[in-house]
């Protein structure tokens, strides 16, 4: 399993549990997501150690750069991935949204519909723009 395929299920897995309203387990997506934020241990590299591909390659993750922004011109500020901030920030909103679900309903939506298009594509709007303000 690839970082797009996991994103992929993931957000399949959201909108199946909203539309479903199954609270609970969006809580432990929540805490997955935080764990995995706070350890940078991504579910995918555990599988791929479990599995015995100990040379896991990063095949299927998402591109951290636009195309305007090369590798030579990208000097990050923060010494912290992306990836890993994105993964925060997943689980500070969904927690929060599940907390005040009534006032702000739509930001589980639309990340569960991002998580999909960006296992799809490759393409995060959420990390270009953390790596624009400059995590790695």
């Amino acid at each position: 399993m690839n970082e797009r395929s996991y994103l992929f299920l993931v957000g399949t897995t959201v909108l199946l549990l909203l539309f479903f309203n199954i609270e609970t387990y969006l809580y432990g997506l929540a805490a997955i997501f935080a764990i995995e934020g706070i350890t940078n241990w991504r579910v995918p590299v555990v599988m791929a150690k479990i599995m015995g591909q100990s040379d896991y390659t990063q095949k299927g993750t998402l591109r951290h750069t636009p195309d305007d922004m090369s590798e030579a011109t990208f000097h990050p500020r923060f010494n912290f991935e992306a990836e890993r901030m994105v993964r925060f920030v997943f689980a500070i909103i969904l927690i929060f949204s599940l907390i005040f679900f009534e006032q702000i309903w739509f930001f589980p939506w639309f990340m569960g519909i991002m998580l999909v298009i960006a296992g799809i594509s490759s393409f995060c709007p959420m990390i270009w723009f953390l790596n624009w303000l400059g995590f790695k």
